[in-house]
């Protein structure tokens, strides 16, 4: 396509719009001076004068509204065309509640300063309530880190072939003041948008590993093994290497020793940070160990276990479920497990809820199994409480 198209030039004296016309594109002045004026009862008001490197007629294109004011060349100018179509990806790009924000902000101005009458605010009430939802519930898992409702609950990780406990899972439980114990659900959408989901992980991460630590001291004076505890960390940790010092510091308080950890990542993350090995590659330095969760659920699971420092690998519910009534999804699992011990990488199914799944899974050479079968997820102090005192 020619570039006249997205380059103009514009004379002097040249009316550009008019206030009040339908608007196709904004421009971006590159040379030249327009002036930005209204019109009313004869009188010509100036509300502006733009030079290079300003933008102007964009207004119209967000709101869909008539021209709010006339654009007139004051000198020769050259301009960028900003067609309508590229303000709606844009837009359409943007969470809604900059949407509605940016949609206000612009018709106040209008209010302000256009001569003509003015429709009332383009947004519905179903879109303000939608957002205003959206920001109460942000500040709610705000309110809800800072004051304690967040609670860690562990779940157990056990060996298949004996049914021992090995392990826990870390997971939140949210203590909500008015609807009682709510999931993950509930609160890790709003935790990410808010920007609080790191703080939430190490959150979990460091009560867990007080509770752990403390157990795992009573399973030595009473002679028996230590369990590990494995953590959830969402992507936005493996942006920088800095997670390693943070888990050491942590570690250090609980004085829990870091053979005891297993980092759980997910493949989004390794999606997302291309560059995840650095920080992958501190972790497993201080003596932690990584574990690949919800594996087969994304595109291409089998590279990372190459590219990555994967010691486990966790074989999502979603199989588990079906392999006993799917020759295919059998396979599958089988050939997970098998590819995975000859890498020296220990499978954990996620999931188990039957004992004949846990059959299946012995039988095909998975070592760990986590699921309903071997317990749900109870509050860290019970959990740690119930292991001790089994025999």
């Amino acid at each position: 396509m020619s570039d006249s198209v997205y380059r103009r030039r514009f004379p002097a004296g040249r009316l550009l719009f008019n206030e009040g016309h339908a608007a196709d594109a904004a421009y971006i002045i590159e040379t030249g001076a327009v002036e930005i004026f209204v019109e009313f009862a004869g009188e010509r008001t100036r509300l502006a004068v733009l030079g290079p490197g300003e933008i102007f007629g964009e207004m119209a294109l967000v709101d869909d509204a008539p021209r709010s004011a006339s654009a007139f060349v004051l000198e020769d100018c050259e301009v960028i065309v900003v067609e309508r179509g590229q303000i709606k990806r844009e837009l359409d790009q943007a969470t809604p509640m900059m949407q509605i924000l940016l949609r206000t902000l612009i018709h106040r101005l209008r209010v302000a300063t256009s001569t003509l009458p003015q429709m009332q605010t383009p947004i519905s009430t179903d879109e303000a309530a939608r957002v205003i939802a959206r920001i109460k519930s942000e500040h709610e898992v705000r309110r809800a880190i800072d004051g304690g409702e967040l609670v860690p609950f562990l779940q157990p990780i056990v060996r298949l072939d004996d049914g021992v406990t090995v392990g826990f899972e870390a997971l939140v439980r949210w203590h909500h003041p008015q609807q009682g114990l709510l999931g993950p659900e509930a609160l890790l959408g709003s935790a990410e948008r808010a920007g609080l989901l790191e703080a939430l992980d190490l959150m979990v991460m460091r009560e867990s590993a007080r509770m752990l630590a403390a157990l795992n001291r009573r399973l030595a004076l009473a002679g028996r093994r230590p369990v590990f505890l494995s953590a959830n960390f969402g992507a936005a940790h493996f942006a920088d290497d800095r997670l390693a010092d943070v888990l050491a510091e942590i570690l250090a308080d609980a004085n829990l020793p870091a053979e005891r950890l297993k980092v759980e990542i997910t493949e989004t993350t390794l999606i997302v940070n291309r560059d995840a090995n650095a920080a992958l590659a501190r972790i497993k330095a201080m003596g932690a160990s990584i574990s690949l969760d919800d594996f087969g659920t994304g595109y291409s699971g089998l590279s990372y276990l190459s590219q990555f420092p994967i010691d486990y690998l966790k074989i999502d519910k979603s199989f588990v479920a079906t392999m006993l009534d799917d020759r295919k999804t059998g396979e599958i699992i089988r050939s997970v497990v098998q590819l995975a011990a000859q890498l020296e990488i220990d499978a954990i199914a996620e999931g188990v809820e039957t004992a004949a799944q846990a059959e299946f899974l012995r039988n095909a050479g998975c070592v760990y199994g986590q699921g309903f079968l071997y317990g749900t997820a109870q509050p860290a102090e019970q959990a740690c409480a119930a292991l001790f005192d089994r025999a």
